[in-house]
């Protein structure tokens, strides 16, 4: 409410009309080509790794980019940063040749007086 009012106050009824939402600069856009040619030029003389290329930029040259950013930047440019995800390996059970021989035990306590008890025989 207070918004409209204000918009009311500054410019009549011209100030209700809805206004665009969109911000005037967009995440892409905010790498200009001083910043790009700076990066491009430390990732390939030092050949720092992405974290110390970060952390150069904030310390030495005042510039204060994301990992996804330098990551847009370099891959623009022809230069792979991230190495693909390892897969994560499955769960490893293990078999023993007697029952009873590795057990795991689990207590919950669900209500004063009352436990569950949860036992796994490996």
């Amino acid at each position: 409410m207070r918004k409209w009012l204000r918009r009311f106050q500054e410019a009549g009824e011209v100030g209700l009309v809805e206004r665009n939402r969109r911000p005037p600069r967009q995440a892409k856009e905010k790498v200009f080509e001083p910043e790009e040619s700076l990066i491009l030029s430390l990732w390939r003389e030092r050949k720092l790794e992405i974290k110390q290329l970060r952390n150069e930029l904030i310390r030495c040259h005042d510039v204060a980019l994301s990992f996804d950013t330098l990551h847009r930047v370099l891959c623009r440019h022809g230069e792979q940063v991230l190495k693909r995800p390892r897969r994560k390996k499955t769960t490893k059970r293990y078999t023993r040749p007697v029952p009873g021989d590795r057990m795991q035990v689990d207590v919950c306590k669900i209500a004063p007086g009352v436990y569950q008890y949860t036992a796994i025989d490996d």
